[in-house]
């Protein structure tokens, strides 16, 4: 039996498969340096020349993470990642080590969560989407977020060095009109900084925000919901200021962000249960 039949024969590595589905010709490189954990490949570092190499990371079960190209030191290039069900989870451009263009990431199930389009010279904006649709919209000069049928929930725009906040209830009827100051991260209407609650709600009259205010500042409980009446945020603040425990909650009922202001505590789930940080 010969070596050629025997090569022919071995079963392919998941490793290797993976290797394949990714847009690279091995054969270019001048040599590659390989990590191990615990006896399982988990990096590959291919060198084109001694200024530009590219970087593979894998998760433990062999399949691709995340794919980096490094020039003169500098990220370059597209970048990948991907979550272990093969799904991509972030692809972004860079240039120099400046992200420029496209800069999106997805859900596991291949949504859109967030896109952004970066020119030099220019404004950034961000698109941020729940089950593809769009979210809210944030640039150097505005922030807008939506409901799901398309209606506007809240506008942030400046004009004229003036910060204009607009709060809207899903059917479209407007609930607050007024002014932020970015400086003193208040908000004011035609009597002076406010002082009361802003409710808005989505078409069913189900509560979709609300907040309380104490002479222009974000003060005592915020509370946001999903359509279902599930939690979306909760938190407190005082005098504009984040306090105590506040909580992010995905659409599932599950927690995504856990903040202790008060004792520096941060974590972050994924939308599976799993800790991330």
């Amino acid at each position: 039996m010969s070596i050629l039949f025997l090569i022919s024969c071995k079963k392919e590595t998941i490793i290797e498969r993976e290797i394949k589905s990714i847009p690279i010709n091995i054969v270019e490189f001048q040599n590659i340096d390989t990590t191990f954990e615990s006896g399982k490949i988990i990096g590959l570092k291919l060198h084109r020349t001694n200024q530009e190499y590219i970087e593979i990371v894998f998760y433990k079960s062999g399949k691709k993470k995340s794919i980096h190209r490094i020039l003169n030191g500098q990220c370059h290039g597209n970048y990948f990642d991907w979550f272990e069900n093969g799904q991509v989870k972030w692809k972004r451009s860079y240039i120099n080590g400046n992200i420029v263009g496209f800069n999106n990431e997805y859900d596991e199930k291949g949504r859109l969560k967030q896109s952004s389009t970066e020119k030099p010279n220019s404004w950034k904006t961000f698109t941020y989407h729940d089950n593809n649709k769009l979210k809210c919209i944030r640039t150097d000069k505005s922030f807008t977020e939506f409901y799901s049928n398309g209606q506007i929930k809240c506008n942030y725009k400046i004009k004229d060095n003036n910060q204009f906040v607009q709060y809207n209830n899903q059917n479209g009827t407007l609930v607050f009109d007024g002014i932020y100051d970015s400086e003193t991260n208040t908000i004011s209407n035609q009597f002076g900084n406010y002082t009361g609650k802003i409710l808005t709600t989505f078409e069913d009259g189900k509560i979709s925000n609300q907040e309380e205010f104490l002479n222009g500042y974000a003060n005592n409980l915020q509370h946001t919901y999903y359509p279902d009446g599930q939690s979306k945020f909760i938190g407190s603040f005082n005098n504009g200021k984040r306090v105590g425990i506040q909580k992010y909650y995905y659409e599932n009922g599950k927690l995504n962000y856990f903040d202790d202001y008060d004792n520096n505590i941060h974590k972050r789930w994924t939308e599976t249960g799993e800790l991330e940080r």
